[in-house]
């Protein structure tokens, strides 16, 4: 498994957890996002003592293209 993608899955685990095991995202926002999922990115940022960011923004390159290059 790619190691940002591992990093993502643990981030999300630990959310889940801090919200008592169960997190709820409405059928719409999931879809929604679902839909712009080519657009947009999820970086991970590592800021030692300062803790794991996790940062979402719009992307100007589509992922499967940025891996081609």
């Amino acid at each position: 498994m790619d190691e940002q993608i591992e990093k993502l899955l643990v981030a999300l685990m630990v959310i889940i957890e801090k919200e008592g095991g169960e997190y709820r995202l409405s059928t719409s926002a999931f879809e929604s996002m679902f839909e712009e999922r080519h657009q947009k990115g999820i970086q991970v940022q590592e800021r030692g003592e300062e803790g794991i960011f996790l940062k979402l923004g719009n992307m100007t390159v589509r992922p499967d293209e940025a891996q081609n290059n």
